[in-house]
């Protein structure tokens, strides 16, 4: 009989496993659908009520002779992308536009970072600065693009210029920000030290400021 009771126990015991096993694979089954369902089709769908209303529009509610002024899909993608000498125009002005954006980038990083760490470690200098960048970034930018038009005229020149000053101040509020959060860090942690050691460290965090390569630093530097 103990055999027999120890048998059954033991299929029963399988039993359970392969009920778990499968319930722990079918919601598996389940989340795929789920986020087939929730993140892809919906997009799917969306752009589908677009191009028919694009369509709608195009056809329905303008003639023939405005039509230029929303033309169908299939003539934007013949003429836009199809066409080579007129995606050769784009090719050549995305890669202008790139050029601007990566020197623009290369400027604002270098200038930021610059202008943080030295806001970092006064805040008389942080007082003195910050309001400037927070007036240059509250003003528009179009009603300053002539202004640098007329200065360095409409080459590229310009065009670096107005990146630098649309993405400078991000760029050193986020720095700043990490700058006095590790002075912070730097500061909590001190008393907890030996007090032999209390210098090293006050010295050691004082350096961590001053370099904002340190490890850690551009990993918790995001655009917020």
């Amino acid at each position: 009989m103990s055999t027999d009771t120890s048998a059954d126990n033991a299929v029963s015991t399988e039993i359970a496993q392969g009920d778990s096993t499968g319930s722990a694979v079918r919601p598996r089954q389940r989340t795929a659908a789920g986020v087939f369902s929730g993140s892809v089709l919906p997009p799917l769908v969306l752009g589908a009520f677009v191009i028919a209303g694009w369509y709608g529009i195009s056809y329905g509610l303008l003639d023939e002779r405005r039509r230029f002024l929303l033309k169908p899909p299939h003539e934007v993608l013949a003429q836009g992308f199809l066409d080579w000498p007129t995606f050769s125009e784009m090719l050549s002005g995305l890669w202008s536009s790139t050029q601007v954006a990566m020197i623009g980038l290369v400027i604002s990083i270098a200038i930021g970072f610059l202008f943080a760490t030295i806001m970092s470690q006064a805040k008389t200098i942080e007082r003195a600065v910050f309001p400037f960048m927070v007036t240059l970034q509250a003003i528009p930018i179009l009603a300053i693009v002539p202004l640098i038009s007329f200065w360095w005229g409409t080459g590229q020149r310009s065009r670096i210029i107005v990146c630098v000053i649309i993405s400078l101040f991000p760029i050193i509020v986020n720095t700043l920000s990490v700058c006095n959060r590790q002075s912070a860090v730097c500061t909590t942690s001190s008393p907890s030290i030996m007090p032999a050691a209390s210098r090293a460290s006050e010295s050691s965090c004082s350096r961590r400021r001053y370099r904002p390569s340190s490890p850690g630093f551009v990993s918790r530097l995001g655009c917020r």
